[in-house]
């Protein structure tokens, strides 16, 4: 009896945080004038351009759930927002990523949780940022960089594509890098634009976020955290395009999101590369959520 009255008060409130969850228009993203704002990629044709699998394009909608019925604190509402097209994507996918960027744009002044997905979603999100006026610090935690050269945009090229057209100075740091899954070709980059940290340099994690911190703070600058899911170790992430067999644990990558969350700078992050179609047991769905439930509570 005890446990029925017990899982009957947690569906309530699962009831009552899916209520606070509203689906909204970009149209309307001027009238917000309070609460969180999630905004859903839900496309992987980059992806696929990648040679990746299919699937992630399920992602935000997984991950939301596994959200939802996490229980709250305090009462706030959140927005999603729709800001992708797969039909367009698969038809012109440069034009789907301007697109995109002017969509995102709408809600840049807000603080935004960005769900794909495949990584190639970055692009469009950062050039809508660029678009405020500000110096731009970036952290991507990941096992790869994605800046990879190539002929056509995809999943592994969103970085680079930015830091070439940048119009405000840019400092991408990534880490958990592994150097054996990324070419000298794809690492490339000018080191004033981007600075990396391989997954064996994790011990130092707290001096590498002091460096990050005093540049945010230095230069004021608008900051955006990435999440690439493959970053994360097989034992908790099985659903990504890339199983990471030495991949970071749950708990470092809460330890970030800790740090983040208490900067007082502008804040976006984004959560991309989730594949359920992989991930029977939902571990995965569950374990993002987790964080996002760490970001907002």
């Amino acid at each position: 009896m005890v446990d029925n009255i017990y899982r009957a008060d947690e569906l309530r409130k699962s009831e009552k945080i899916q209520k606070l969850i509203q689906e909204i228009p970009s149209e309307k993203a001027s009238t917000l004038k309070a609460g969180k704002v999630i905004l859903k990629s839900s496309t992987d044709t980059g992806v696929m351009r990648n040679l990746g699998r299919n699937g992630s394009k399920y992602g935000p909608k997984a991950i939301i759930h596994q959200f939802s019925q996490m229980s709250f604190q305090q009462e706030t509402e959140i927005y999603l927002s729709e800001v992708s097209n797969q039909e367009l994507e698969k038809e012109n996918f440069n034009l789907s990523q301007e697109r995109e960027s002017q969509l995102i744009q709408k809600f840049a002044s807000k603080e935004i949780l960005h769900l794909g997905g495949g990584h190639d979603h970055v692009y469009p999100l950062l050039k809508a940022i660029d678009s405020l006026g500000k110096k731009i610090i970036i952290l991507n935690i990941d096992a790869h960089c994605d800046t990879r050269q190539s002929t056509h945009s995809h999943s592994g090229t969103g970085f680079r594509q930015f830091l070439n057209e940048a119009k405000n100075k840019t400092l991408l740091y990534q880490f958990g890098v592994h150097f054996f899954a990324n070419s000298p070709s794809t690492l490339n980059i000018d080191k004033e634009k981007m600075k990396i940290y391989s997954f064996e340099e994790k011990d130092n994690l707290d001096l590498i976020l002091k460096d990050i911190e005093l540049q945010v703070r230095e230069q004021e600058a608008y900051f955006f955290l990435s999440l690439d899911a493959d970053a994360l170790c097989s034992s908790i992430m099985e659903g990504v395009s890339a199983i990471n067999h030495e991949g970071l644990s749950l708990e470092e990558v809460k330890r970030i999101f800790r740090w983040y969350k208490n900067l007082n700078s502008s804040k976006s992050v984004g959560i991309y590369e989730y594949n359920p179609l992989f991930d029977p047991t939902t571990k995965g769905a569950r374990a993002l959520a987790r964080l996002i439930h760490l970001l907002y509570f």
